[in-house]
């Protein structure tokens, strides 16, 4: 059984400067990924971000975090919107379940995290199959592996800091 604490309302509360500060990485580092492909996308990293917003009803992170994965989207030619609903998917089917199934609540960034990736590659697959287009092959490269693991890492450094 999940400690009933976890299940409260959380809160995040961003300064004004890193408010700024995550503005411009929000506008610059999706431009950067798609001219330098060995960068990581953070594309896990900022649906569990969005996750977060949500369950803390935080207007501003929610606009950031979605605000990213849209220009993300946009700056690698991906389906738009295919992310943020693909972390909404998630978050409202996948995620209750995973808060039951889960006691250790450190391990819930990482989990959600890896099926947040996992909804996302659906999505996609769903979008080729109904558009009948075979525009986004998914190749498990080094780079997308390495994004993931580096995503992977950022969200058990994310805990690490949280306790």
């Amino acid at each position: 059984m999940v400690h009933s604490g976890y299940y409260k309302k959380a809160k995040y509360h961003i300064s004004y400067q890193w408010r700024i500060f995550l503005t411009i990485f929000v506008i610059i580092y999706p431009m950067l990924v798609s001219v330098h492909s060995f960068l990581p996308f953070f594309f896990g990293v900022a649906g569990y971000i969005f996750m977060t917003g949500i369950r803390a009803q935080n207007i501003p992170l929610i606009i950031i975090s979605g605000f990213y994965l849209l220009n993300l989207e946009i700056n690698l030619s991906m389906p738009l919107f295919g992310s943020i609903i693909a972390v909404l998917l998630f978050y409202l089917f996948v995620f209750p379940k995973i808060k039951g199934w889960i006691h250790n609540k450190s391990f819930i960034p990482v989990v959600s995290v890896i099926f947040i990736y996992l909804t996302y590659y659906v999505v996609l697959f769903i979008d080729d199959l109904i558009f009948l287009t075979s525009n986004h092959n998914i190749n498990f490269t080094w780079i997308l592996f390495f994004s993931f693991v580096i995503d992977i890492l950022l969200m058990v450094f994310y805990d690490y800091n949280e306790k």
